[in-house]
């Protein structure tokens, strides 16, 4: 069975490798830390699936160079903050973009 979460990840990642220097997606893949940067972004979404609390079906992470970007829509104001906290724990992260949207308030 195919992961979507994972292909999500990976899909958006590789978007930005292959886009312009235009595109306003936070990764850079001309530099030898793509492959750093889809590992972070995996790691915080292996920490969210490890929450049960938060609906990560609507979630998606980008990362660059140990700063990572939260993307999506959440139900709550907590649910954005737990995610803000789970990624901030997630090792290798040294700052977090919160760009997550609150569907329910």
């Amino acid at each position: 069975m195919i992961n979507t979460k994972h292909l999500l990840i990976w899909g958006a990642t590789a978007a930005a490798c292959c886009a312009s220097s235009a595109s306003t997606m936070p990764v850079d893949c001309g530099t030898a830390s793509c492959s750093e940067n889809l590992r972070l972004s995996e790691a915080v979404q292996s920490e969210f699936n490890a929450h049960p609390a938060l609906a990560v079906d609507h979630l998606w992470v980008t990362a660059k160079g140990g700063v990572v970007y939260l993307h999506g829509l959440v139900d709550t104001t907590w649910e954005q903050q737990q995610a803000v906290q789970v990624a901030q724990n997630t090792p290798g992260v040294r700052q977090v973009i919160d760009d997550l949207g609150i569907s329910n308030e």
